[in-house]
């Protein structure tokens, strides 16, 4: 309701007439978050026990590329960069803690509430009526100091392949930049006892990074029996070597999840330029053995859904089932940057405009895409009750 008077608002209030698409953009969503954050003020005056609840900020911190730091993708506000102190000093920085009171205080006001999917699909949970011992205490007690985290790596953005949805080139970079990846990997370490989730690689390739790569392949899971490892890969260079020679950390490796994105040779090899399908079914068979062993807790394969792919998602979601996939997991394709607005208006068939938007949802109509091993995440996130589980998913 209040995101729908937030929209009316808008429309009356704004002559953007004349203006860019990209300053439209940015006054609409600057003017939006204002209202919505007032709003939101306003309301929880008037019905305080109306308190929305968010668990991203208290759970998970990513590092990004230069040592940057957030809590949330749609958060506007940083815990700091890693080059300031140690990660445990950022987790709970002065900054960390005042994101984590906006939650507790219900205005979300460092939020990007225009764009944050958890926020728009309404799904998010009442503070009264959150479940699990974890965030009843925090909300109870107020808390925004954590003691651990989930840690996501996304510092390396090399990749062995390009894929049409993620990058239009091979991502390079400096010696410089090697060298701070380098610091950045160790700080990490100096702080594992206080990870409980270490997710590689939330951007490129965990085994083309070598910093990524000799840190898994070195990890003692009986230094640290308490850290899960999650493993995010194309599953090109994960092999049953590659697998052996990351024999210590066996027991820390909690998932493995393989992205793919089509179900064909064809299509694999037209949206992820540079792999090859034999390699990947190869790799993937070898993953479904480990998993029938429990030597892997959870195998998953994710599928970024767009125009030239679409068509496939039922393959897809048999070709897990074949590989017995405890989670195949649908998104849909964003625009990071490397598109036109006009080449992301071609390939984002999720949106209504788009001239396949009918086929897309006649197709997500077949009964197989609501079995309890099927994720989908739409531009309005998890449905309500996935928001406070475990995050599985990057």
């Amino acid at each position: 309701m209040i995101t729908k008077h937030a929209g009316k608002a808008s429309s009356n209030l704004f002559d953007i007439s004349g203006l860019s698409k990209a300053a439209i953009r940015q006054i609409k969503g600057s003017y939006m978050n204002s209202v919505k954050y007032g709003l939101l003020r306003l309301a929880y005056e008037q019905f305080p026990d109306r308190k929305l609840f968010c668990p991203v900020p208290f759970t998970r911190m990513e590092i990004k590329r230069g040592g940057k730091t957030n809590l949330c993708g749609w958060l506007k506000k940083s815990p700091g960069n890693i080059h300031q102190g140690s990660l445990m000093r950022l987790w709970n920085s002065p900054a960390a803690q005042e994101i984590r009171g906006s939650i507790l205080d219900g205005t979300f006001r460092y939020c990007d509430l225009t764009n944050c999917p958890y926020f728009a699909s309404g799904k998010l949970h009442l503070q009264k009526d959150v479940v699990g011992d974890q965030y009843k205490e925090i909300i109870r007690d107020r808390r925004t100091k954590m003691d651990t985290m989930k840690l996501w790596l996304s510092f390396d953005h090399r990749c062995n392949i390009r894929c049409v949805s993620c990058r239009n080139s091979h991502a390079q970079i400096s010696k410089e930049e090697r060298t701070e990846n380098q610091m950045i990997m160790e700080s990490v370490k100096r702080d594992l006892a206080y990870i409980t989730t270490l997710g590689t690689s939330g951007k490129g390739e965990p085994f083309v990074s070598p910093v990524i790569r000799d840190f898994l392949y070195n990890f003692d899971s009986s230094e640290y029996p308490n850290l899960k490892l999650f493993i995010l890969t194309n599953s090109q260079l994960l092999t049953h070597e590659c697998w052996k020679r990351m024999e210590k950390a066996h027991q820390a490796i909690s998932s493995v999840q393989v992205s793919i994105d089509a179900a064909t040779k064809k299509t694999y090899e037209m949206i992820r330029i540079g792999a090859v399908f034999e390699k990947l079914m190869e790799n993937l068979n070898f993953l479904s053995k480990l998993r029938a062993q429990n030597a892997i807790d959870k195998l998953i394969i994710s599928f970024v859904v767009n125009a030239l792919n679409f068509s496939e998602m039922k393959q897809f979601v048999n070709m897990g089932f074949e590989f017995n996939c405890d989670y195949v997991y649908f998104a849909f394709m964003s625009n990071w940057g490397i598109f036109t607005n006009e080449e992301y208006r071609k390939m984002a068939v999720h949106r209504p405009e788009h001239k396949q938007y009918r086929e897309l949802n006649e197709a997500l109509a077949d009964p197989l895409f609501h079995d309890p091993r099927i994720f989908i995440r739409t531009p309005y996130g998890f449905s309500r009750d996935h928001i406070l589980k475990e995050q599985i998913f990057i």
